[in-house]
């Protein structure tokens, strides 16, 4: 960055040309004007008149070297044409952080994989692409570059080095989730251990069974997603909207053979010390259940409306 300070206050019969040139490399003569303003500046029609700066931001010097030149040219004698200059400087300007998009594509139900678009380099060559977690893809270029394969709801910082200066880094915050919720029982998705999944009842169907569990309240017309849950083993299994909503939510477990024979296995509606009346439960799954008895595979997340 070149800059300095100027006055220009006269007449403009009297003030002529206020000139920035520059040469690179020093000595070629190919002298190339910045800045150039002639007549007395609007803003400057006193001698109280505040000083005004220039600033020129440069990129791909034609080479390593350059000079600077100054020149001020009067279109009459008298102070009426004197026109000042000061703190002359050149500066390292801020460098051009290259500029990316980021989105994803579903690899399975459970993850997906990132991928950056780079859509401006500046006068960078090249990136170094990173998500901080061991993967990369080096001294990319414009267009779509893959990166990485993560678990639903992983959240990634993605960096963009400049090849050509390595403190020169744009990042990108990103997350993504590949679990589509549904309100069809017979299209609910599995669920593991661990995973947190979003839900969206906006536009979806009440398909409650009708020998839903009980809860609190009057029924409500909202829509549902269903979710699919099953274990090998016995284990204590918690689900839970507690503290995540802030709306009104249920969550009912059914157990049965298939969607058209359920019945109401647990219920948490409005678990206590949760807010906004979300919800959070625990139940014994038994893998006894597959042959023994009806077994529990159908988990349904209930999200809704507040009660009115």
């Amino acid at each position: 960055v070149v800059s300095f300070w100027y006055h220009m206050c006269g007449n403009d019969g009297a003030m002529g040309t206020l000139t920035l040139e520059m040469e690179s490399p020093v000595g070629a003569g190919n002298w190339t004007t910045l800045f150039s303003r002639t007549g007395e500046d609007p803003d400057q029609t006193t001698e109280a008149s505040a000083w005004k700066e220039v600033r020129v931001t440069m990129s791909n010097l034609p080479a390593s070297t350059a000079s600077f030149r100054i020149t001020g040219t009067t279109q009459a004698t008298g102070f009426e044409g004197d026109m000042a200059i000061d703190y002359f400087c050149v500066t390292e300007a801020p460098c051009f952080l290259p500029q990316a998009t980021v989105s994803h594509t579903c690899t399975s139900l459970f993850t997906y994989s990132a991928e950056v678009t780079v859509t401006d380099l500046g006068p960078h060559t090249g990136v170094d692409i990173s998500d901080g977690l061991g993967n990369n893809v080096l001294n990319a270029g414009l267009g779509t570059h893959v990166l990485g394969t993560y678990g639903n709801g992983t959240n990634i910082s993605v960096s963009l080095t400049s090849v050509n200066d390595a403190s020169c880094v744009n990042s990108y915050n990103y997350s993504a989730s590949c679990i589509v919720p549904t309100d069809d029982c017979s299209q609910a998705q599995l669920l593991e251990c661990g995973v947190v999944v979003t839900g969206n009842t906006s536009g979806m169907a009440n398909t409650l069974p009708t020998n839903a569990c009980p809860f609190l309240g009057a029924p409500s017309l909202g829509g549902v997603n269903w979710w699919r849950f099953s274990t090998p083993i016995d284990q204590e299994v918690t689900l839970s909207t507690c503290n995540l909503a802030s709306f009104n939510t249920r969550i009912s477990v059914f157990e049965g053979p298939d969607c058209n024979n359920l019945s109401c296995a647990s219920l948490n509606d409005d678990q206590l010390g949760c807010s906004a009346n979300s919800s959070e439960m625990n139940f014994l799954a038994l893998p006894t259940w597959y042959t023994t008895l009806p077994y529990m595979d159908r988990v349904q997340l209930r999200v809704h409306t507040p009660w009115q």
